[in-house]
């Protein structure tokens, strides 16, 4: 893993009704400092890369933002000095190449998700590995195929059996 740098993702995924009220969909943030919270992994299908897996935790023109990444395929750069262009949003593709498109459960499983993680997140009470392991859900659920080491696998196939029952 470079120091500066972590496989992480250009696309994000906030909770619309969590980030506060002065944001909507569509609305874009300008995002000035980048941290992640989590635990490392190591991921070797579809892609491999070290990272850590967890929330991405943005500081914005609109305030703190708890985010999850969506995309395996691109990079953010933690610390500061980026003018990130993000939006709040549903995600509709798995960003792979040749941009394969999520289902309409996929989606909303994701939001459930992300939802779901930013509660245990501001909870203060979740360790890194549950926070590691709804990440690896999220990505499990965009990537089938994921495979990875470094992280308890028994949480994060918890919150993807429990995915399908945080859609509304």
């Amino acid at each position: 893993m470079r120091p500066s740098a972590l496989a992480l993702a250009a696309s994000l995924l906030a909770t619309p009704a969590l980030a506060g009220p002065s944001v909507q969909l569509g609305d874009q943030i300008n995002v000035s400092s980048v941290g992640v919270v989590g635990s490392p992994v190591t991921l070797s299908a579809p892609i491999t890369a070290d990272t850590i897996a967890g929330p991405i935790i943005l500081e914005t023109s609109v305030g703190t933002l708890v985010t999850w990444c969506m995309d395996l395929y691109h990079y953010i750069y933690l610390g500061s000095g980026q003018n990130l262009p993000y939006a709040i949003g549903g995600v509709t593709s798995t960003y792979a190449p040749g941009a394969n498109a999520l289902t309409a459960l996929q989606s909303q499983e994701l939001q459930g998700l992300a939802t779901y993680g930013e509660q245990l997140y501001n909870s203060g009470t979740a360790t890194n590995d549950q926070l590691a392991a709804v990440q690896i859900a999220i990505w499990s659920i965009e990537a089938p195929n994921l495979a990875y080491t470094g992280a308890d696998s028994a949480l994060a196939a918890a919150d993807v059996a429990m995915a399908p029952t945080l859609t509304g």
